[in-house]
């Protein structure tokens, strides 16, 4: 009979450890936020139940006052991979945040679809009429912040057949569109820093769902939220829950 390969007791400990390892990486998700003054970084782990997460460290690293270029899409990724590595903290999956001068938002009001596909398809459409800039260096999401409940569908209809008129009762759909330039600028950023990018996201989206987390009742209110950094003011605007005005201003607050 010929031999049966045979694993070790000693080989054990190894495997289980490069198996932990890699459910570890799967399940850690590291986001990452830079602008002129700070790094942030938060690094979580996502639980069993979806959206569930628990936040493992949160790290604020200052910028270099001198010789560093944002701009500089290769010197940045560098930069950051060495911060990471010297606060030992080693990433699984990287979602990085843009800036909203960097991207196009649009709240559109559209039916109800079920159909994910269906709904893309008709935000592509009438997303690409309203860019500032060609669709073809266009990378385009959208999310939905408010669907219409069974009774509001039900009273709407009524209404409609009352009326003889078409009902009104619509989704609130957040576009948002990020020039394709863009979109490699960061990934750019990751493979130099030795990251692999997985997502990007908006801060004005990510400071919205963070207070929407944060104070679950303000949905009912209009909320204005204000986010002050050095060479930039982000005020957003909520109402109902909905994200429905957003502006990113330029300010020099060292002078």
């Amino acid at each position: 009979m010929a031999d049966t390969p045979t694993t070790s007791g000693r080989a054990w400990p190894s495997v289980l450890t490069r198996t932990r390892s890699r459910l570890r990486r799967r399940n850690d998700v590291t986001a990452l936020d830079i602008d002129q003054r700070m790094l942030r970084v938060v690094h979580v782990t996502t639980g069993k139940i979806p959206g569930s997460t628990r936040i493992k460290r949160v790290e604020v690293v200052p910028v270099p006052s001198e010789r560093f270029d944002l701009e500089n899409s290769s010197k940045v990724g560098e930069w950051i991979g060495e911060q990471l590595k010297a606060l030992r903290l080693f990433p699984g999956t990287v979602v990085m945040a843009v800036r909203r001068g960097e991207a196009v938002l649009k709240e559109l009001l559209l039916p109800p679809l079920k159909d994910a596909g269906e709904m893309a398809s008709m935000v592509n459409m009438r997303a690409m009429r309203e860019l500032p800039f060609p669709e073809t260096d266009a990378v385009i999401d959208f999310t939905v912040t408010k669907v219409p409940t069974k009774k509001e569908l039900q009273a709407s209809k009524k209404e409609a057949l009352q009326r003889g008129a078409a009902t009104d009762t619509m989704a609130h759909v957040v576009v948002a569109a990020v020039r394709r330039d863009t979109v490699n600028r960061y990934r750019t950023i990751a493979e130099a820093g030795g990251l692999t990018l997985t997502g990007l996201g908006l801060r004005p989206l990510a400071s919205f769902r963070a207070l929407k987390a944060c104070v679950p009742e303000i949905n009912g209110d209009a909320v204005a939220l204000i986010s002050v950094r050095r060479h930039e003011v982000d005020v957003d605007i909520l109402i109902d829950g909905r994200l429905v005005f957003s502006r990113e201003l330029s300010v020099n607050l060292e002078e």
